[in-house]
This record gives structure tokens, sequence and C-alpha cells, in this order.
């Protein structure tokens, strides 16, 4: 990243799959050496972190690289947005910020009836964003609808070196819905089962495709893992929509279980 680079990255949207490439790619820019970026590259949360242990994240000279990057989640998590002087305060340290830092702010969001809801609790910022010229740079990441995930997984297959058929894409599009991070995944799998060496096609997908329950199970999983209660909640509800409760315990349970042998398996050089 070059000194005329933006100090402020506004990172909007509910595809968090692309929000988190765009952060791995400012990330390698930091330095070619990881050892060496790892000493600029700091990430906080908006929810826990204080006012006076951001602005110190944030001022901090870099230590061996010509910038210094943070990385906030929930950045207003901690901002009263009905009282100006809070707002103010926020709004005064993005502006003051050395040319050696950019802070990225990663607003996760989501759309109800055609309103992104976290935008609209924070067009204060993005008012900022918008008349604060080279200083900062606002990108939207939004999830494909439905209709364009066939067209995004073909892309992403050839960007990862391989290649998918239409079919295929359509078939796996059915499976993840516009879930780009199951997607990504499933595409990757795919794809080294083909060995790279041959498109993917629809019986590839069929022999391989996760059932939907199975992943609402590591989903909720991971929540749990986590400690994400709000989001375990949610997969649990959408089981719960499908499964007797007994059912979902086993397989949670099974879930674990897996989890274990494989730590078994690696631990035994495996």
């Amino acid at each position: 990243m070059s000194e005329t680079a933006p100090t402020v990255y506004l990172l909007h949207g509910n595809d968090e799959f692309a929000m988190r490439e765009f952060v791995q790619s400012l990330e390698g820019k930091v330095n070619d050496d990881r050892a060496m970026a790892l000493m600029d590259i700091v990430k906080v949360d908006g929810r826990t972190i204080g006012e006076d242990e951001l602005r110190s994240a944030a001022y901090t000279i870099p230590f061996l690289n010509l910038r210094r990057l943070v990385v906030l989640t929930s950045p207003t998590a901690r901002v009263d947005g009905k009282d100006k002087a809070s707002r103010q305060r926020f709004l005064d340290l993005l502006s003051d910020l050395p040319s050696s830092t950019a802070l990225v702010l990663v607003l996760d969001d989501q759309l109800e009836r055609g309103r992104w809801k976290e935008r609209a609790r924070n067009q204060w910022l993005f008012d900022w964003a918008a008349n604060a010229g080279g200083q900062c740079l606002q990108k939207d990441f939004t999830l494909p609808v439905s209709g364009e995930m066939a067209g995004w997984l073909v892309r992403e297959a050839r960007k990862m070196g391989g290649e998918i058929s239409p079919p295929a894409a359509n078939l796996l599009a059915s499976h993840t819905g516009s879930d780009t991070r199951r997607a990504m995944l499933e595409l990757e799998k795919l794809l080294i089962y083909v060995d790279y060496q041959r498109k993917v096609e629809s019986d590839d997908v069929k022999a391989l495709a996760i059932p939907d329950e199975q992943v609402n199970v590591f989903q909720l999983v991971d929540a749990m893992t986590a400690a994400e209660g709000s989001a375990a909640l949610a997969s649990l509800h959408k089981l719960l929509d499908d499964e007797e409760p007994l059912m979902i315990s086993g397989m949670v349970t099974r879930q674990f279980r897996l989890l274990l042998l494989a730590r078994a398996v690696i631990d035994a050089g495996g």
C-alpha cells in the first residue's frame, strides 16, 4: 500500500466472504514477508474496544512496514448514533488518521424489505465517506441473487484455475443459494475432485454436494464453538423446521465426534 492510498476503507454489505477476501488483499500489501506484515496488522472488534484503545491502535506508527493495517469489525457498535458528540469524536478520529495507517471498517449488514438495516442506522458515516475524497474508499459487497449464482460459480472456478459447466453450476447454486462462503468451499472440493483436469459436471455435484440439513449442522456447530449465540439459535431454528430435537442432538454429537477423531488423527501424525 502506497502513501497515497486511502487511510479509511469502509466495507459494507452482506457478502462476508467477499469482504474477507478484500481484507486479505490489503494484508498482502503490507509486506511480501508474511511474518513482517503481521507485526503491523491489528484486528479489533468495535463491540469490545474502547475509544482510547482504538485511537492507540490506529495512531501507532508502523514497526517495520510502510503502513499499519487496522481492521475494525462492527465499527459503530459503541458509537451513539443519536449523540452528535459521540459521532463527531469517531469522525474526528477518522479524519485525523496518519497517512501511515489504513483503517478498515467492516460493516456487516442485511437487507430487510429492500433496505439496508445498518446503513440506515449509520447514514452519518456514509455521508462522511462520500465527502472525504481520496481519504476514504467505500465499497459495497452484496451477495449475488439466486439467478446470478451460477455465473458467479463459473467465474470463480476460472479464477481458481478450473472450470465448471453451466448445468453443474446451476445445480450447485440450487444447493448453496447465495451463500458465497459455502459455494466457494463446495466449488474448491469439486475442483480438487476432478484434479483441475476437466470441467466439473452435474454428476460430480450430485456425488459430492452436501445435503442442506448437514450444512445447517455445520453452521450450528461452528456458531456454538465460536460462542455466537444468535447465529447458533438461528441455525437451530432452521433445523427444527425439518428435524426432531433428538435427531438434531444426534447430528450435533456426530459432528463433535468427527472433530475429535480428526484431532486424534492429526496428533498421531496423520
